[in-house]
């Protein structure tokens, strides 16, 4: 069990080792994420630190993973301090010596807020003829233009001619949607089917202090249903009256998702077993809710950034007005995309003005 602190970056819980007299590695050619933390932390930091704080994001296996489409600030920091010892030690000195309010943000009222905000500001600028609950289903080629073909949730089909599109759905949905005009190769992701367990207790009913951490991480040679948590009450205080502590429990990552088969109601049971267990109370929450992602993290495999490069590079060439954004690509985060959104919008724009 890893208790996560507001304040606490996992660089801090990276021991003193000889990893400190290792020679810098060489990874100019990409390599595991986890082949990379074997070599110079050991098996055991991987699979009980490593792996639940690096991997966890993705849901994903830390031997699975590409280092430098992941973490590539690891590589960075090795660099700069001589080992990832050195490096821990200097950021731990810059973190005692910094105010902070915490390293956890998020929008008073939830991120759908900034969505609804979106949609205000581009109908008010009349700007855009936007279309919810559309699914594009190709996009065909006539010229320099393109035909996009979308079926509406009442099932009626539109056909629509535009100048180009940028394309921010799942990777292997994107190969669809392109395969009339263009045979994409493979990223080579994997995406990995998740679900979340909201769980409502009155605050009495457990006997921990909350506000000492936002969570805990699972490792996985424990074989639980849950992967993490986050104490939502205690990260974001908003989201519930004082009296209630709201805890959203993690299921699935690869490899380790057979929960996932489970009825709702299974489901709940096993996780709210498991979150008493660890937290010693044997309350039952007063409410749950359970959400399920169906084939919804992106996991990059070695050599990511090398795939999605060549992707690119075909669509520049045969497919000009044509951009790839998202979190199949170059980043799973929010920020991440909102780059690549930001990156794909200003090339689109290039390529039809041809500034």
């Amino acid at each position: 069990l890893i208790l996560c602190h507001l304040d606490h970056p996992f660089l801090h819980m990276i021991p003193d080792t000889t990893e400190e007299y290792l020679p810098v590695q060489d990874v100019s050619v990409d390599i595991s994420l986890g082949a990379f933390l074997r070599d110079r932390l050991g098996d055991e930091w991987v699979e009980y630190i490593g792996e639940p704080l690096l991997a966890g994001l993705y849901a994903g296996a830390i031997d699975k993973l590409s280092l430098l489409a992941t973490w590539p600030f690891l590589v960075t920091l090795m660099r700069e301090h001589g080992s990832l010892v050195a490096a821990s030690r200097v950021i731990a000195m810059v973190g005692r010596s910094s105010s902070t309010t915490g390293g956890f943000v998020s929008v008073r009222g939830g991120l759908e807020l900034i969505i609804e905000r979106m949609l205000e500001q581009i109908y008010e600028h009349r700007s855009a003829d936007i279309r919810l609950g559309a699914r594009v289903l190709s996009i065909t080629k006539d010229g320099h233009r393109y035909h996009v073909t979308a079926e509406t949730e009442g099932g009626n089909r539109t056909v629509d001619d535009v100048d180009g599109a940028i394309i921010t759905v799942p990777s292997f949905v994107a190969r669809s949607i392109l395969k009339p005009i263009i045979e994409l190769p493979d990223t080579g992701v994997f995406y990995q089917s998740t679900a979340t367990v909201v769980l409502v207790y009155e605050r009495h009913a457990i006997d921990i202090d909350l506000e000492e951490a936002s969570g805990f991480l699972v490792p996985r040679p424990e074989g639980m249903t849950i992967t993490a948590t986050t104490w939502m009450s205690s990260k974001w205080p908003h989201v519930s009256p004082p009296e209630y502590a709201v805890i959203r429990a993690y299921v699935g990552r690869r490899d380790q998702d057979q929960a996932l088969t489970l009825s709702d109601a299974d489901l709940v049971r096993s996780v709210t077993k498991e979150v008493g267990k660890l937290l010693g109370t044997d309350a039952c929450p007063i409410r749950h809710y359970i959400t399920r992602f169906d084939n919804a993290m992106p996991n990059y495999a070695v050599h990511h950034l090398c795939r999605v490069e060549k992707i690119e590079a075909t669509l520049k060439q045969e497919c000009p007005g044509i951009f790839l954004a998202g979190a199949g690509y170059r980043g799973v985060g929010l920020p991440d995309c909102v780059e690549q959104g930001t990156r794909a919008a200003k090339r689109i724009l290039d390529s039809l003005f041809q500034v």
